[in-house]
């Protein structure tokens, strides 16, 4: 995942700061078929384990990458003051700094290869935000390759890199390593489309210290990320040679001069429980006889994989979400405009419906549901194996009743 991708979740958590103008707006959308790679999802990042899940008006929900790949996040803003690299007292200017970090990486690459189109940045045009990032084309002989390093500080307890979901990336080689010191390092072998398993490869390796300081690198077996013919069979630095380019001591001086990352802004009023508890919830409220695969999950939302001994495969997701009546007293109105008012207060509102992301005769029903005290479940089904892909059975794994009770059963009123 190429650094601006990263970036672009950076920029969503400096929009945290600021309360929303359009919260509906905020909520709305709809399932995404699966980040590129959980840290394209999730990271977070700047850069995954699974989807941001943000339940839309009509009750579709937005899993991540929002994924790829933990949540990784850029540095502050550029007008800090910067560490000087050396001994001196004099401070390295953006421009010394982007030098640095092309230098760094040329440095790292093995001996003998012609390196062109060398670029490198210490902070965002127009100074707005730190980003560090340096990129170049290295060919060993053997075709041209982009190679692409990018520098951030991870926030406290932002989430550690996590290979993705192998029902959106089933043609990626995915390790992760807790290094002495209390490092870990994510390698990931795989396609910059890994559902597709051909075309450009795009190889990744995140590294996060245990002080927060984070490496990524990416290194393609083409020119460019996208547009650029396949050059060669493999990017050309090896798994080992990856990690050691990540993990080099030669980065530590850059990784000094960036400025400590802000702390998280408290979370906006729409967002859920812990995914995991989410995940634990679904799987002990799924009938006898159908088990869950494959499962993903993030703050507010988890998803996996269903089957019933039948032939074929669904996909379930589920948001859980906690709305103050008073303040968000609107968006509930659109949101349930025209449910079924229950014995108990709550309002439920069923959809069946072509699937949101296409595929051939795939289906998803959804069942949405608000309690009085403002816990809002969300049940989302499809009768394929991931979204905007092709039906793997004629119906999802779960009728329209299973999921009512799934979404009306108390053990969610535990969650929030």
């Amino acid at each position: 995942m190429p650094f601006e991708d990263r970036l672009a979740q950076s920029m969503r958590d400096t929009g945290e700061d600021f309360a929303p103008r359009d919260l509906v707006g905020l909520v709305n959308g709809g399932v995404t078929d699966g980040r590129k790679r959980r840290r394209r999802r999730n990271v977070a990042v700047l850069g995954g384990s699974a989807a941001l899940a943000l339940v839309a008006v009509g009750g579709a929900m937005v899993p991540s990458l929002l994924n790829t790949t933990g949540a990784h996040h850029v540095a502050g803003p550029a007008a800090q003051p910067k560490m000087s690299l050396t001994a001196s007292a004099k401070p390295v200017s953006d421009g010394e700094l982007a030098k640095q970090m092309i230098d760094t990486l040329k440095g790292l690459l093995p001996s003998g290869g012609r390196i062109t189109d060398a670029t490198g940045r210490w902070v965002m045009p127009g100074g707005r935000m730190l980003a560090p990032l340096a990129s170049l084309v290295y060919d060993d002989g053997h075709g041209a390759s982009a190679i692409e390093v990018g520098l951030t500080h991870n926030r406290p307890g932002g989430q550690l890199p996590s290979c993705a979901n192998p029902a959106y990336a089933p043609n990626d080689v995915c390790h992760t390593y807790r290094l002495p010191g209390g490092a870990w390092l994510y390698l990931d072998q795989g396609y910059e489309y890994p559902s597709h398993g051909y075309g450009t490869k795009d190889w990744h390796a995140t590294l996060i210290k245990a002080d927060g300081s984070q490496i990524d690198v990416d290194e393609w077996n083409a020119a460019a990320e996208k547009g650029a013919p396949v050059t060669r069979a493999t990017p050309p630095l090896s798994a080992d040679q990856l990690r050691a380019l990540a993990t080099s001591t030669a980065w530590r001086p850059l990784l000094a001069a960036l400025p400590a990352p802000k702390p998280i802004p408290p979370r906006p009023s729409g967002l859920g429980p812990d995914g995991g508890a989410i995940l634990r919830t679904l799987n002990g409220l799924l009938p006898h006889g159908v088990t869950g695969h494959n499962p993903d999950s993030q703050s507010g939302y988890a998803e996996e994989q269903l089957r019933d001994g039948k032939a074929g495969a669904g996909l379930i997701g589920v948001n859980v979400q906690l709305f103050n009546s008073s303040e968000d007293a609107g968006i509930v109105s659109q949101l349930f405009a025209g449910a079924t008012t229950l014995p108990d207060g709550s309002r439920m509102v069923v959809r069946q419906q072509a699937a949101e992301k296409g595929g051939s005769g795939a289906v998803q029903w959804v069942v949405d549901l608000i309690r009085p005290d403002g816990e809002r479940v969300v049940a989302q089904e499809f009768n394929s194996p991931r979204q905007g892909v092709a039906a793997d059975r004629s119906q999802p794994v779960l009728s329209i009743d299973q999921l009512k009770a799934l979404v009306t059963d108390p053990a969610w009123t535990k969650l929030v």
